[in-house]
């Protein structure tokens, strides 16, 4: 090969190496080349350039490998074209050793020896630690905050939109007395009391439907484990994501029976403390009533009759008759007046101590009116008031005929007593399938709107004066409400000042 020749096929294979880089080729047709070369300098020389091909090839395969990232692929030997890549090598390859430390959790490393890569590479490594710790104070938030709610003295409960239970602490499972894991995936409202039920639809109703409902607190009533119903207080949220969608519901329990029984003993307590101070005000007006009626009421008869029995007696052949008849009568009057107040006071005194026996027996009502009447008659006729009395022979009910004899005469002695003279008393009685209901209506002077109310409260002092200006002691009234009471029936009265009173009572049928 001439000099011209050489000079050409070295142009050729250095062109091609730089434009194509197909050493691989370039290097077996010098290979054939030299075969047909003698030996000399120009063999050496192409010699020279395969060892040279031979040396790029090795370090262009060196170079691939590492861009396909095969980091373990073997340096050349005794290449110094491969040097420069050599450190590039051993770089990737710690790089790589660090990356796995990293993939199993050692944060602990640093990268210097890749410029920029490594200034980034240290601030992902910065940002994967600061990712751990919030990931761990994460989880220990979350541990306390789940050891909290399992610890709370308040059952804690999250119930699914469609009303599941999905999570409790150990207090529910105090309240309701199943276990955590019976209670989770129960329905609410498995145990809760039928008629408390419309509670909790009204409220998850309202808090789906508005914002501004999601928070609820009312009482009910559940079935414990063992049967018993217990009474909570229960106060339930509404939770959402951060695109405001409603997740759960969250509620917090109180069980409150023992409040509540509390509260309604106590009330119980109260309402009988409350009765208790009634009767010992009832007892204490009774008694000074009682004493009233003695000291001054039960008196006055007696001191008429006193005085006149004594102008009577020193005065006996001075007064002529119609003197002595008129004294005779006014003390007849008087003792029939105290005679009359102290059988009331008997049995009234009796009532409260409930020495009277009730004896019910069937009676003509007719009859027994016919006979108060008659006793109360001469009273009525020194009055001129007319006595009238519209009653159905066939009305016969069971009462005590003592009581209602008392009452009719009470009632009927009152109606001729406040009724001036050429009045009317009328009495009348009417009989369903429930009650009798007995009248004794008059034509008196009636009473004034706010003492009708006060007439039949011992505790209560009333005094009405009558046509002869005579007070009485309210007792009758008092009395009659007892007997009335005795046979399940009521009293009352309807007046009007000036035109009379009605008074009413019933007799239950069923005593």
């Amino acid at each position: 090969m001439d000099n011209k020749a050489l000079s050409q096929f070295l142009s050729d294979t250095i062109n091609g190496l730089l434009h194509t880089g197909k050493i691989e080729e370039l290097s077996h047709e010098l290979k054939r080349s030299i075969q047909d070369l003698e030996s000399g300098e120009t063999k050496s020389l192409f010699l020279s350039i395969s060892e040279l091909l031979a040396k790029l090839r090795d370090n262009q395969r060196f170079i691939d490998d590492l861009s396909n990232g095969k980091l373990n692929t073997e340096v050349p030997p005794n290449n110094a074209l491969a040097a420069p890549f050599k450190q590039l090598h051993a770089n990737l390859s710690h790089l790589v050793w660090q990356v796995q430390r990293l993939a199993e959790g050692d944060l602990n490393q640093q990268v210097d020896f890749l410029g920029n890569f490594s200034l980034y590479f240290n601030k992902l490594i910065q940002t994967l630690k600061e990712g751990r710790q919030i990931k761990q104070e994460l989880k220990n938030s979350t541990e306390k905050y789940r050891i909290s709610i399992e610890n709370a003295n308040i059952g804690i409960m999250s119930v699914s939109i469609d009303g599941i239970i999905e999570t409790t602490n150990k207090e529910c499972v105090n309240i309701f007395g199943y276990t955590q894991a019976e209670l989770e995936q129960m329905p609410v409202n498995k145990f809760v009391v039928p008629d408390d039920q419309g509670l909790s639809r009204s409220y998850v109703q309202s808090a789906l439907l508005n914002k501004d409902q999601a928070k609820g607190e009312f009482v009910k009533r559940f079935f414990h484990k063992s049967g018993k119903i217990i009474t909570c207080q229960v106060s339930s949220s509404l939770m959402y994501d951060v695109k405001g969608q409603p997740l759960f519901f969250i509620s917090h329990i109180k069980d409150i029976t023992h409040r509540i029984e509390q509260d309604y003993a106590l009330k119980k307590l109260n309402n009988k403390l409350s009765q208790t101070v009634k009767e010992l005000k009832i007892a204490n007006a009774s008694k000074d009533k009682f004493f009233r009626i003695i000291a001054h009421d039960l008196r006055n008869p007696f001191h008429t009759i006193l005085g006149l029995s004594e102008l009577l007696l020193g005065n006996t052949e001075i007064y002529n008759y119609d003197e002595i008849k008129q004294m005779a009568s006014n003390i007849n009057q008087s003792t029939d007046d105290a005679y009359k107040l102290l059988e009331n006071l008997l049995a009234w005194a009796m009532s409260q101590t409930d020495c009277i026996p009730f004896k019910p027996q069937k009676i003509v009502v007719k009859n027994i009116v016919r006979e108060v009447i008659s006793l109360t008659g001469s009273s009525a006729k020194a009055k001129n008031i007319s006595m009238t009395y519209d009653i159905d022979e066939n009305v016969i009910i069971d009462v005590d005929v003592n009581m209602i004899s008392t009452i009719l005469r009470n009632l009927i002695g009152n109606a001729i007593k406040f009724t001036s003279r050429e009045g009317v008393v009328q009495i009348s009685v009417v009989k369903n399938d429930y009650e009798t209901r007995f009248s004794v209506k008059d034509t008196g002077i009636g009473i004034p709107t706010d003492i009708i109310d006060k007439l039949f409260k011992i505790e209560e002092k009333v005094s009405i004066p009558d046509t002869d200006s005579q007070t009485g002691t309210g007792l009758g009234l008092l009395l009659c409400k007892e007997f009335v009471e005795k046979h399940k029936g009521r009293i009352w009265v309807e007046s009007e000042l000036g035109k009379g009173s009605d008074f009413k009572f019933t007799i239950s049928h069923k005593i």
